[in-house]
């Protein structure tokens, strides 16, 4: 079974390996790899299409285990940045939009709960949201965004 801490070693173990990545694609090769690493027996799928329920719907990353499917959603935003790391150099552009990027991922989300509460096979499913850019952890200052919380 895929847990919740699974993919946290999965995840500490790549960040002791990668600091960064160039895109959202390399993150997502880098993960399923990963999770292949330390789950030898399951099956790790990358841009998975369940056809059978939504053929326009694709899954960043589908892990199998015998009949039990763990749908995973990424997310690679970042604020601009060049730098040198472990003698690669790193060009990240600036995604910018922070609402819709937010929104984005709650769609993510509820893509990952259709599979969960509709289909018996999808056990658990996991949103990840990686960034280097502050502004996603602090609140804004913007009255009107399609993410905004009501109060």
């Amino acid at each position: 079974m895929l847990s919740k801490q699974n993919i946290i070693t999965t995840i500490n173990s790549l960040s002791n390996k990668r600091k960064i990545f160039f895109s959202e694609a390399d993150f997502q090769f880098a993960l399923s790899w990963e999770l292949q690493r330390h789950m030898p027996k399951s099956d790790v799928r990358l841009e998975y299409s369940p056809a059978h329920i939504d053929p326009s719907m694709h899954i960043d990353i589908l892990l199998k285990e015998e009949d039990e499917f763990y749908p995973i959603e990424l997310k690679y935003v970042t604020a601009a940045c060049d730098t040198i790391v472990d003698r690669e150099r790193y060009l990240l552009k600036n995604h910018g939009a922070q609402d819709i990027r937010r929104y984005d991922f709650l769609k993510d989300v509820m893509r990952i709960e259709k599979l969960i509460y509709n289909h018996n096979e999808y056990k658990k499913g996991y949103a990840i949201f990686l960034t280097n850019d502050c502004s996603y952890w602090t609140k804004s200052s913007a009255k009107k965004t399609c993410d905004r919380v009501l109060e």
